[in-house]
């Protein structure tokens, strides 16, 4: 064999090495990447635990991001049903982000809640903190309770004891109308 070809065939397996180391590459940074994303339409999940009630989440469009153990939720609606020792509790809202390691999430835009007991709650947001068990939002609210409406500039709301705590200023607006009807139905109901 030649010079001249020994260093043709020493340059052909250089080059041969070369793309090969290449591809490993290229495979390398494939797997590397950030796993897919997982899109899913009407999505429900379902989580109980022995300690607690069990959680129903419906929404009409999930996106799972699973690198980042975040889901993105669009027309959610959640609900806590009722057991004998504790009350329902049901919300809804237009988006939530929620992280699944931490079960901690933030719901936005048009987001509305409702006890069993009839206490109803609208807020431009709200998170709620799982470590703590709380439901919070510093936004302006609106609680109606019995013909009472609260307006506010914020809450926390204990999911265990299903109980407002209003923060900032509040206004409270008594409906007359309700109270009467609530008056005439004891009367009536009255020996």
């Amino acid at each position: 064999m030649t010079r001249e070809r020994k260093l043709h065939s020493r340059t052909g397996t250089i080059a041969l090495a070369l793309a090969l180391v290449a591809a490993l590459w290229v495979s390398a940074a494939a797997v590397a990447e950030p796993a897919p994303e997982l899109d899913v339409r009407g999505m429900t999940f379902v989580a109980s635990r022995a300690d607690n009630n069990s959680l129903i989440l419906r929404a009409e469009r999930a996106r799972f991001d699973t690198d980042e153990k975040l889901a993105y939720l669009r027309d959610v609606d959640a609900e806590i049903p009722p057991t004998a020792e504790q009350r329902g509790f049901r919300m809804w809202c237009d988006a939530s982000v929620v992280d699944l390691a931490s079960n901690d999430f933030e719901a936005t835009g048009n987001v509305h809640g409702q006890a069993d007991s009839g206490e109803r709650f609208e807020a431009e947001w709200v998170r709620y903190d799982h470590s703590r068990g709380v439901l919070f939002t510093d936004s302006p609210v609106v609680i109606v309770d019995r013909g009472t409406t609260v307006e506010g500039g914020g809450f926390d709301y204990d999911i265990d004891s299903r109980k407002f705590q209003l923060r900032g200023g509040a206004k409270v607006v008594q409906d007359l109308q309700h109270e009467e009807e609530a008056d005439e139905a004891t009367e009536e109901g009255a020996p």
